[in-house]
């Protein structure tokens, strides 16, 4: 892809500390409909990382642009059109798993959200609740409705661990089909297996002494 290409995600001089350094000077430049991965163990700052651009953390320094738009810690979440997966999922308990993957949909569309659901091979528990079925299920659960949202950036923060290869390999072969070269994607995980089936630029982060 060309520098000329549109910038989705330009990040520079990143710094976080906690009670020991997270991220020093990370910087990372992510062209529009772009898949990228983030690869590492944990405690590499991928997620804090994912939070920082998502507008739940703040970094100590370095800025942070979308779309070509300068963020800062006065524009919320909800205002930064993105779609974010959590480590792990987090739904709302007292709806049923069809609503949880509709709530961030500008409109309601069940034949969207059941294409979905058959596609991430949930179909069948749209009327079940949280509590009702398994963490792999949540999982697919949550990166249905991160895809359903239909935002222009995916922070996907380990959205297929703790689920059986065979599902997650199906999985990953639907992202690469269906949102590869066509949404911005950050992808992170510790998988290199996962990272080399999505076939996309890789960055490698490294735990910090």
């Amino acid at each position: 892809m060309g520098d000329t290409m549109q910038k989705a995600i330009e990040v520079t001089n990143l710094c976080k500390r906690y009670s020991q350094e997270v991220l020093k000077n990370f910087s990372l430049s992510v062209n529009e409909g772009e898949m990228v991965v983030l690869l590492g163990e944990s405690g590499c700052g991928k997620s804090t990382f994912i939070r920082i651009l998502a507008g739940l953390e703040n970094a100590d320094s370095g800025s942070v642009c979308l779309n070509g738009i300068s963020m800062d810690e006065r524009i919320p979440p909800n205002k930064r059109n993105i779609a974010l997966v959590y480590q792990e999922p987090v739904l709302w308990n007292h709806m049923p798993v069809w609503k949880n993957i509709a709530y961030g949909m500008a409109k309601k569309d069940k034949k969207v959200i059941y294409e979905l659901m058959d596609a991430l091979e949930i179909g069948g528990l749209e009327k079940r609740f949280p509590e009702e079925i398994s963490g792999g299920q949540a999982k697919r659960v949550a990166l249905a409705r991160a895809l359903a949202a239909d935002k222009g950036i995916l922070l996907l923060d380990e959205p297929l661990s703790n689920i059986d290869e065979k599902t997650k390999l199906k999985n990953l072969e639907y992202l690469v089909q269906n949102y590869k070269d066509r949404k911005t994607i950050l992808y992170v995980t510790h998988s290199k297996m996962e990272a080399d089936f999505l076939g996309c630029r890789q960055i490698r982060m490294d735990v910090r002494e």
